[in-house]
């Protein structure tokens, strides 16, 4: 239920930005109920990391894409990114919780909970990227990338590896 409500909170806002398509598109889409709704579901003690990841993942292109009368590519992308570029910005510290409290460190473990936690740092990872390169992070928060490169260079698995190329990659860093 918590997923499905996260979806819908955030396609009604697409959806409402989309079909008006006369207006230009804000800069920061999401309302502050909606960033309080993933703030409050990233610091929740009791959820498990992998399904902080699935709710935390906006909606695809595609699925926005399902959802409108009129399908604008470009403009689906550019709101996309812009709630992407919102939360990374507005939620950035949380984000750097996120990642130091659920970055496994030590052996590989395959287990489930190992791998959720993998997953939501990941994520933050991502989401701090793309904070950093967005033009507005100070000297501090514009390290992520080089943590990221560095992360590719040492991890000790293939996830976390995969993980933090997807942040450079996502993220358009050189």
């Amino acid at each position: 239920n918590r997923w499905e409500a996260s979806q819908r909170l955030v396609l009604k806002c697409a959806v409402t930005l989309l079909d008006a398509a006369d207006q230009p598109l804000p800069a920061q889409p999401l309302d502050e109920a909606c960033i309080q709704a993933m703030r409050s579901v990233l610091r929740h003690p009791h959820l498990d990391a992998a399904f902080k990841e699935l709710v935390l993942t906006l909606p695809s292109e595609t699925y926005i894409a399902e959802q409108v009368q009129v399908v604008d590519p470009q403009r689906i992308h550019t709101l996309r990114e812009a709630m992407r570029l919102q939360l990374a910005q507005t939620l950035h510290e949380d984000w750097v919780w996120a990642y130091d409290v659920h970055r496994v460190q030590g052996v590989y473990s395959p287990d489930a909970v190992s791998a959720g936690r993998r997953a939501l740092a990941g994520l933050a990872l991502s989401m701090l990227c793309l904070a950093a390169t967005s033009g507005a992070a100070d000297e501090v928060h514009g390290a992520w990338p080089g943590r990221a490169y560095q992360t590719v260079k040492t991890a000790s698995n293939m996830t976390d590896c995969a993980n933090a190329l997807a942040a450079l990659i996502h993220s358009a860093h050189p």
